[in-house]
């Protein structure tokens, strides 16, 4: 009788592990619009590591909310619609705010389960820059827990913000409308409508012989028109500056650039009007039409693309690493598994000694031993993707 208890304990045990290990080895199996699964093995730069666009998606994911999925979305497909379709993003629940005080004190109401979307904090953000300049003003010593949290979000939402930002130029901005009409005719736009960045830097040459104009002219004898394109240089100035050069780094830096890597704003500021001859950048704009269109066939070609040009833009000193390694592991995830054996080690040993069953001892130790193993696997992959074996603490 006691034998046929812990063959079914062991057998249920054993089937939830292989459902758990299962689900985190094959592609997530809910439906979606597009798989950007061929996006993740994009290599990007962060904190001076090459790593896949997958890990990077991860670590801001878990950064932001601590979980590593949101809304039944993987960290890869979330940070793919905050990049190509942010408006949708921007309302997903992802900012974890562990101190209720702090919302309360933003003027947001606080949820019971913590996390709260961008659209909110958004809402919020001049009562949050209040806060933060308040608590900047003390010494770090004096900070508490509120202090930290505060910090924390002003971070968090000022990261998001860049992210989202990325194809930013692309959107019709209210900001950069042009009121003149003279000037809006000669650029061959429509008079008070929003205009995009790149829409705009299109059109340099008119800008550019425009601004020859105007220092030849003077700047005291200036018509509506020069004035109207001074302030529009102005605004496209400080659109370009207020971005420069935001993460996600995508771009492999080169001998010209001093081997910085870029983001597509990075990209954008560098090159100026040029930047239309930059095939990195096209393609990207390709995968996020792709993306939008639900063109699976037209995704997986453009990142194919992508891929291809960063290896070959890539200086000598920037070799891009294989991230095949990396995304195993990140689908593997061992340590979160290992934990999970470990538990499941603990309950048994916990059963075994409530109910006397001696034998189910046996079967706890393999469940530790297999923890073991997975625990040691997830570390020498650590130890292997991170290239060096004094970076194992980090690991």
């Amino acid at each position: 009788m006691i034998n046929r208890r812990i063959e079914t304990v062991c057998t249920a045990l054993f089937t939830i592990i292989l459902i758990l290990l299962n689900s985190s080895l094959l592609a997530s199996t809910e439906k979606e619009r597009i798989s950007v699964e061929s996006l993740g093995k994009i290599v990007v730069l962060e904190e001076g590591r090459k790593k896949p666009l997958d890990t990077y998606a991860r670590n801001k994911l878990i950064q932001f909310s601590g979980k590593q999925k949101v809304s039944g979305l993987s960290a890869l497909q979330w940070i793919s619609q905050v990049i190509f379709n942010p408006d949708k993003a921007d309302r997903d629940l992802i900012f974890l705010i562990d101190n209720p005080e702090v919302a309360d004190a933003m003027g947001i109401s606080p949820r019971a389960k913590r996390r709260y979307s961008f659209f909110e904090l958004y809402s919020a953000s001049d009562k949050l820059s209040e806060l933060s300049n308040e608590v900047m003003k003390k010494d770090a010593s004096e900070l508490n827990a509120f202090d930290r949290v505060v910090i924390n979000i002003d971070r968090n939402l000022q990261e998001y913000f860049l992210i989202r930002s990325t194809f930013s130029f692309l959107e019709p901005l209210p900001y950069l409308a042009v009121s003149d009409s003279t000037l809006s005719q000669k650029l061959g736009v429509s008079a008070d409508q929003p205009l995009s960045y790149f829409n705009l830097m299109s059109r340099a040459e008119v800008i550019t012989e425009g601004m020859k104009k105007i220092q030849q002219t003077g700047i005291d004898s200036l018509n509506p028109e020069y004035i109207a394109l001074l302030d529009l240089t102005r605004r496209m100035y400080d659109l370009e500056k207020s971005l420069e050069n935001p993460h996600p780094h995508l771009i492999p830096g080169k001998e010209a650039n001093d081997g910085q890597w870029l983001g597509l704003w990075g990209l954008v500021n560098q090159y100026k009007s040029a930047v239309y001859d930059q095939k990195s950048l096209m393609y990207m704009v390709k995968i996020r039409d792709a993306y939008l269109n639900g063109d699976q066939q037209k995704f997986d070609e453009s990142v194919n693309h992508f891929k291809k040009i960063a290896r070959q833009d890539a200086s000598a000193e920037e070799k891009l690493p294989d991230p095949s390694l990396e995304l195993f592991y990140n689908k593997l995830n061992p340590f979160f598994y290992a934990k999970v054996l470990y538990g499941f080690a603990a309950l048994l040993s916990l059963l075994s000694i409530a109910l006397l069953w001696k034998k189910i001892s046996a079967v706890s130790f393999c469940f530790v031993l297999a923890g073991v193993i997975l625990h040691t696997t997830g570390i020498i992959s650590r130890m292997i993707i991170m290239s060096h074996p004094q970076n194992l603490p980090q690991a």
